[in-house]
């Protein structure tokens, strides 16, 4: 049985074709929703979530984060992430196989 998870998906403008009307909702199956001012992919570079902050906006990346992750503070560490999404959906397999 495949484990229980919640899905968030936060889309960035990064490409010079990106828009909010090219944006295809359904292409994954959580909520999602549309930062045009890239202000979640700033705040995760600020805070080198996941060791991807060198680039000033994290995009194309995914993390993982366990059932009691407290972020009442601060992002709590993920116990999985990766980039780019679809060139890492090995490891994301794996990791949500150990949660």
């Amino acid at each position: 049985m495949p484990p229980k998870v919640r899905v968030l998906v936060v889309w960035l403008p990064m490409l010079a074709t990106d828009s909010r009307d090219e944006w295809r909702r359904g292409t994954v199956r959580g909520r999602q929703f549309w930062d045009g001012d890239r202000v979640v992919g700033r705040y995760l570079a600020d805070v080198n979530l996941g060791g991807f902050g060198y680039a000033g906006v994290v995009w194309d990346a995914w993390f993982l984060f366990g059932r009691d992750a407290d972020w009442s503070a601060a992002p709590p560490a993920p116990i999985g992430s990766g980039s780019t999404v679809a060139g890492t959906t090995n490891e994301l397999a794996r990791a949500l196989r150990r949660v």
